[in-house]
C-alpha cells in the first residue's frame, strides 16, 4: 500500500480549479521521489476508462522495473484513486478534496477489492522545504486510515503546480518519509 499512496498522492496539486494544475494528467508527467534512500520515478503512462471515468494511469518505477500502478481521476469535488494495481476502490477514494483549502475534512468508507477501507482526512497549510525547493503547501492528513494492512497514519503535502512534495507516515512496516527531488512536465 505504501507504494500506492506515494504514486497516488504525487499527482495531486493545490491551485485553481484547472485539472492540469490540480492533477497533471498529461502522458509523460514525471515525479522523481526518494523514500528510505530509494529513488523512484512516478510517471503518467497512459489513460484508461474505469467505469464512467477516464483515469490517468500512474506507474511507479524503481530503475526500469514497475513496482506499482494506479488509476486516478480529477472530478469537480476532488482527486480520486479508482484502482490500485488490479484492485478497484468501491467507491473511488478521495485523496484531495477540491477546492483545496485549510479545514477541509472528509471521511471514506469503502472497499479495495474485497477488503474494507476507512479513514478521515483533514487539510491544513504550511511551508515545506524538500530537495526540489521551498513550497507553500496544503497538507492532507489521516491518523485513522485502515485497510487490509492494518491501521496507519499519513500526512502528505501538495504544492501548487507541482503535486506531492513530501509525505510522512507510519504503517505496519514502521515510520517513513518521502520527498520530491524533481518534477517534469512533458
Amino acid at each position: 500500500m505504501r507504494h500506492a499512496i506515494l504514486s497516488t498522492l504525487i499527482v495531486a496539486t493545490a491551485s485553481a480549479q484547472d485539472s492540469e494544475t490540480w492533477y497533471p494528467t498529461r502522458v509523460g508527467t514525471t515525479w522523481v521521489i526518494e523514500m528510505d534512500g530509494v529513488k523512484r520515478t512516478c510517471k503518467v503512462t497512459r489513460h484508461e476508462k474505469v467505469g464512467a471515468d477516464t483515469c490517468a494511469v500512474i506507474e511507479t518505477f524503481e530503475g526500469d522495473v514497475a513496482v506499482s500502478s494506479e488509476h486516478l481521476v480529477v472530478r469537480k469535488d476532488g482527486v480520486y484513486r479508482s484502482k490500485l494495481n488490479t484492485l478497484a476502490f468501491d467507491p473511488p477514494l478521495c485523496v484531495l478534496k477540491l477546492p483545496a483549502k485549510k479545514g477541509n475534512t472528509w471521511k471514506y468508507t469503502g472497499k479495495l477489492g474485497e477488503g474494507k477501507v476507512t479513514g478521515t482526512f483533514t487539510t491544513s497549510e504550511e511551508e515545506i522545504e524538500v530537495p526540489s525547493g521551498m513550497y507553500k503547501a496544503f497538507v492532507v492528513a489521516s491518523t485513522d486510515f485502515v485497510d487490509a494492512g492494518g491501521r496507519s497514519s499519513v500526512a502528505y503535502a501538495f504544492a501548487e503546480g507541482v503535486g506531492l512534495v513530501r509525505q510522512t507516515g507510519k504503517d505496519s512496516l514502521g515510520a517513513y518519509t518521502m520527498v520530491l527531488k524533481e518534477f517534469k512536465k512533458p
